[in-house]
């Protein structure tokens, strides 16, 4: 699906998701970000840097920075577990002596521990897409896109899906992308929503502040001290009596 018109700008270490029906650009959209398309107009910027003039050359240097998950997994069948999660290290160079803890630790964490010897068709669906994830996150990437994380999955097994990405945002920093159709996980996790129709930016939907009672703006304690008795003094109240003094809390 062609874009037009898009502006939009994300921050380091934040959440959102990409919403929209199928054909939307939500796709499009990431592929942009990772160049596996590029811009007849504008320009993509990361820290700065301009995607879409990179030359292909430099394309991968770009990719190393970045996790991407997709929604059919792309795992390699012949390669155990710990060989799939292992790859992007040993793209990179990293010494297998490093590798090992760093693969058996991302198992861990995404509930997969003891099972780096098996390959990817004993597993579930929900298990090779933690596989997935764990490939994309062990190299500790700045940003991690994910296209239809849940889109093959269950209910349950989408809910933790997305928890686990939520988690990665939390722990790592990461700037965390997740293309969804997904209502339901984006309803149960406040974060922005940028919903995509036909190739246009339709809403960007900031996340809703959490706030019970009345809204209160904030002041130093001798900005609200004097505010109060000033209040006070103009209703005919006297500020220093015990029997006039009032309290408000927010619960």
């Amino acid at each position: 699906m062609a874009l037009e018109k898009i502006n939009l700008s994300f921050e380091q270490g934040e959440f959102a998701f990409i919403t929209g029906r199928s054909g939307a650009g939500k796709t499009t959209l990431l592929k942009l970000l990772y160049a596996a398309e590029h811009p007849t107009h504008g320009d993509v910027f990361l820290e700065g840097r301009s995607v879409s003039r990179l030359h292909p050359s430099s394309v991968p240097w770009l990719r190393r920075n970045m996790g991407i998950v997709v929604q059919d997994f792309r795992l390699l069948p012949r390669r155990t577990i710990f060989e799939n999660v292992a790859l992007p290290l040993e793209v990179c160079g990293v010494k297998f002596s490093e590798i090992r803890p760093r693969v058996n630790m991302t198992l861990t964490r995404v509930g997969l521990e003891g099972m780096g010897k098996r390959r990817p068709g004993e597993l579930s669906g929900g298990e090779q897409q933690r596989v997935a994830i764990a490939r994309a996150v062990v190299n500790r990437p700045s940003i991690l896109l994910a296209d239809e994380p849940t889109g093959n999955l269950d209910h349950y097994l989408s809910g933790d899906i997305m928890d686990l990405l939520v988690g990665i945002c939390t722990d790592q920093g990461a700037t965390v992308l997740v293309a969804t159709h997904d209502k339901e996980q984006v309803a149960r996790h406040n974060f922005r929503e940028v919903s995509l129709l036909r190739g246009r930016v339709h809403s960007d939907r900031e996340p809703a502040t959490e706030a019970s009672g009345d809204l209160v703006a904030l002041k130093k304690p001798d900005e609200e001290s004097r505010s109060t008795e000033d209040e006070m003094a103009a209703a005919g109240t006297d500020p220093k009596s015990d029997d006039s003094s009032t309290g408000t809390q927010a619960s």
